[in-house]
């Protein structure tokens, strides 16, 4: 009993560390700090974590995906966060919090962990996906089709993809490449039902102005 005690008790401090850490490098970059943001992720980076913090980090992701494959968001993303807090320089346990905040629609939230995953590793393409859901979610669509963009490089085999990417580049207006990336998700996953739709709208809007 002692020790279950004890261990809500780490689970709600990490938490509450985990908020703190990534809300306090949101706001420095929103408010021009680079540098003192840059200092916060490097310190995030060499996070020095015990082989104890790393077992407790992977029961937690565990715990989220089950609670995440239940439909149970708050409970998914707390577990994801505790993991986060405990390995902080871990990027999929970062990943795992903005995805889960997406779902939920808390789209500002899954921007801030969303960030810290892509500056983690810059080179893994689900992180800038990720992201760019969170800023299309909240209307960011200029950043958004930027992030998109680096998400099909890094990508180019991933329809989910390049739907984001035509699904944005239709809301900026850009009918003509939108179909583009459109007509290539269809081609690498004939089966997905938003790029198919998705399409059918964009063409039918091509064919309107034309006329």
């Amino acid at each position: 009993m002692r020790d279950r005690e004890h261990r809500i008790h780490v689970n709600v401090h990490s938490f509450l560390i985990y908020n703190y850490e990534t809300g306090e490098i949101y706001a420095r970059i929103s408010s021009g700090e680079y540098r003192s943001a840059a200092a916060e992720l490097s310190r995030i980076k060499s996070a020095v974590v015990s082989p104890k913090d790393r077992e407790d980090a992977e029961e937690s992701y565990k715990v989220g995906k089950r609670f995440l494959e239940l439909g149970i968001y708050e409970n998914a993303k707390s577990s994801y966060q505790t993991a986060a807090s405990l390995v902080p320089n871990e990027p999929r346990y970062r990943a795992m919090v903005a995805i889960v905040c997406n779902q939920m629609n808390n789209f500002v939230e899954g921007e801030q962990s969303a960030r810290i995953a892509v500056e983690l590793d810059p080179n893994q393409g689900l992180y800038h996906q990720v992201l760019g859901v969170s800023l299309l979610g909240q209307n960011k669509l200029v950043e958004a089709e930027s992030t998109f963009r680096t998400a099909t490089r890094l990508l180019p085999d991933s329809a989910t993809a390049h739907v984001f990417l035509g699904e944005t580049l239709h809301r900026r207006g850009n009918l003509t490449e939108a179909e583009s990336e459109l007509i290539m998700a269809n081609r690498l996953d004939p089966k997905n039902k938003d790029a198919k739709n998705l399409l059918k709208e964009v063409q039918g809007q091509i064919k309107k102005r034309k006329n």
